[in-house]
C-alpha cells in the first residue's frame, strides 16, 4: 500500500496528473481510503516538524505555493536535511522558474531518499539550463534507480536532440519503442522521432513517423 504523498513523489513534476489518474482510479471503485501512514519515521517524531510538512504539502497541492512554502521553510528551520521538504521546496522553486534555487534544494536531500524522483526533477531543471551534459548524467542516474522506467529513454532522446546529438537521440528513442511496457507510444515520441529524422536528414522517414 502506498500513500498519496508516495504516489505523487515518485510522479514528480506531474503530481496534477497524479491527481486525475487517482481520481479516475476512485470513481472506478479501484482505490479506497485506508486511513493515514505515520510520518513518525521521516520527522523522527517531531510533532511541530511533522505539522510543517502536512500542511506544507497540503497547501502544495491546492496550489497555494507561498503558504506551502513558510511552512516547508519551517520545517527546514527544524531540520535542514529534511527530505520531504526540500524535494517539496525544489518543485515549488522549478514551478516559479528558479531553476538554480531548485537543484540546491534537490542536493540538500540525503542520499537514498526519492533518489529515482530527485534525479528525475534534477535532469529537468538542468536540462531547461542548457546543461545537457548534467542533465544526461541524472537521467542514467534515475536509469539505475529503476531500469523498467522507459520513459527515462524518452525524456534522453529529448536532451540527446538539443544537444544536436542526433545519434544517441535515435538510439533512445528505439530503446523507448522497444521497451516491453510501451504498447503504445506516445505523442511526444512521434514528435520528436520526427525531429530527429529530419535533422538527420532521413525526411522519408521523418513523413512516414508524422
Amino acid at each position: 500500500m502506498r500513500t498519496v504523498t508516495e504516489i505523487m513523489n515518485e510522479a514528480g513534476l506531474v503530481e496534477f496528473d497524479t491527481g486525475k489518474a487517482l481520481y479516475g482510479l476512485i470513481q472506478a471503485g479501484f482505490v479506497s481510503r485506508a486511513g493515514e501512514r505515520s510520518t513518525q519515521e521521516e520527522t523522527g517524531g517531531d510533532e511541530a516538524l511533522q505539522q510543517h510538512l502536512n500542511v506544507g504539502t497540503a497547501f502544495y497541492r491546492s496550489g497555494m505555493f507561498e503558504d506551502a512554502e513558510r511552512e516547508f521553510e519551517q520545517a527546514l528551520e527544524v531540520d535542514p536535511k529534511q527530505a520531504r521538504a526540500n524535494f517539496m521546496m525544489g518543485l515549488i522553486a522549478f514551478r516559479r522558474g528558479k531553476l538554480e534555487d531548485s537543484l540546491q534544494h534537490f542536493g540538500s536531500m540525503p542520499p537514498g531518499s526519492g533518489d529515482y524522483s530527485v534525479h528525475r526533477n534534477t535532469a529537468l531543471a538542468l536540462e531547461l539550463m542548457g546543461r545537457y551534459e548534467d542533465a544526461l548524467r541524472e537521467l542514467d542516474a534515475a536509469l539505475v534507480a529503476r531500469p523498467e522506467d522507459h520513459e527515462v529513454h524518452l525524456a534522453r532522446a529529448v536532451v540527446h536532440l538539443k544537444s544536436r546529438n542526433v545519434k544517441q537521440a535515435m538510439e533512445a528513442l528505439r530503446a523507448y519503442r522497444t521497451s516491453p511496457k510501451v504498447k503504445k507510444p506516445s505523442a511526444r515520441y512521434y514528435a520528436y522521432t520526427v525531429l530527429a529524422s529530419a535533422v538527420a536528414g532521413d525526411l522519408d522517414y521523418a513523413v512516414a513517423v508524422g
